[in-house]
Parts: structure tokens; sequence; C-alpha cells
């Protein structure tokens, strides 16, 4: 099974109703084993989001979308370093 490589959470302002325990939930009941999190110009969830994945054995795969003006980047940490 694959992970979509874009979620926004509620921690994206406006953004997305996503709340991240419900998120995780959800994913642990499909039977993912990954997760991301790509928040739009924050990373207020970041921490919230990794626990809750480590607690129910799923790895998160932390991001970030940065947008500026016209540009959109999507931001994926490719190891701990």
């Amino acid at each position: 099974m694959y992970a979509p490589l874009q979620v926004l959470s509620s921690y994206s302002l406006l953004q997305s109703p996503i709340k991240i325990s419900e998120y995780v939930a959800k994913a642990k009941e499909y039977g993912y084993t990954s997760l991301v999190l790509t928040d739009v110009n924050s990373m207020y969830g970041t921490l919230k989001f990794y626990d809750e994945c480590k607690k129910e054995n799923i790895n998160p795969i932390i991001g970030l979308t940065l947008k500026d003006n016209e540009d959109e980047y999507i931001l994926l940490a490719k190891n701990k370093e």
C-alpha cells in the first residue's frame, strides 16, 4: 500500500480539517505502514504526528509544503540527518 506524499492537517490554517489523531487512527485501521504530513509553511504538528505514528507502529515521513506567491515546493525528510 502506498502513502500519499502531500497531506495537510488542521495545523495548515484554513487549508484542511484533518486532525492528526484521527488521520493516524484511520491509517492504522486501513493497514498503512507509513504516513506523510506536509503542512503548509509550518511544522507545528510534526511532533504530535511523530508521536501518534510511533504509538501505532507506523513509519512517520516528515515533510513541509512551502508556498511562495506562485510557487509551491514539497519537501520530504530523507533520513534523520
